[in-house]
């Protein structure tokens, strides 16, 4: 499964992305907020690949590689955090050379469009100092829902619709 945005051109994350994936999450600008500033292992990464082909296989949706021309520069999609809810939440991480270009928004609205029909309105977490993950939904749409405790001060959770 893969789709294109206006600049964009994102696949489905397959157990043979495994390498590539795991470059992304462990590259310091990604993990900062995403995962906490800690650096997974190989079996991680493995592993999120299985949680995605899961979620994909009960509802549609999981993550998904984002290259620029042929060249990756990012992964978003949906996964759930079951420390803060049951239902899919819209996630997105782009390397921090091609950050401010807007990716994350043109990504996250063609997300928001593939997955409403299926979710209904959409959840999304923020560590409260990712003011630029913040911007990006409250551009989508989003608004503010609750917080809880994070590593970072309060995790912020937003709710579009």
């Amino acid at each position: 499964m893969s789709f294109k945005t206006q600049r964009l051109s994102l696949r489905r994350l397959a157990s043979e992305d495994h390498a590539s994936f795991h470059r992304l999450v462990t590259d310091s600008h990604i993990r900062r907020f995403l995962l906490d500033g800690v650096v997974m292992d190989e079996e991680w990464s493995r592993s999120e690949i299985a949680r995605s082909d899961e979620l994909f296989k009960s509802t549609g949706l999981g993550l998904w590689l984002a290259c620029d021309q042929d060249e990756l520069v990012g992964f978003a999609g949906f996964r759930v955090f079951e420390e803060m809810s049951p239902e899919p939440q819209l996630i997105y991480a782009f390397e921090e050379r091609v950050t401010g270009r807007g990716y994350a928004t043109e990504v996250g609205q063609a997300l928001i469009e593939l997955a409403a029909p299926i979710l209904g309105s959409i959840l999304a977490a923020v560590d409260e100092p990712n003011l630029a993950s913040v911007r990006v939904l409250e551009k989508l749409g989003f608004r503010p829902a609750g917080s809880l405790p994070g590593t970072f001060g309060r995790t912020l959770l937003f709710r579009n619709g």
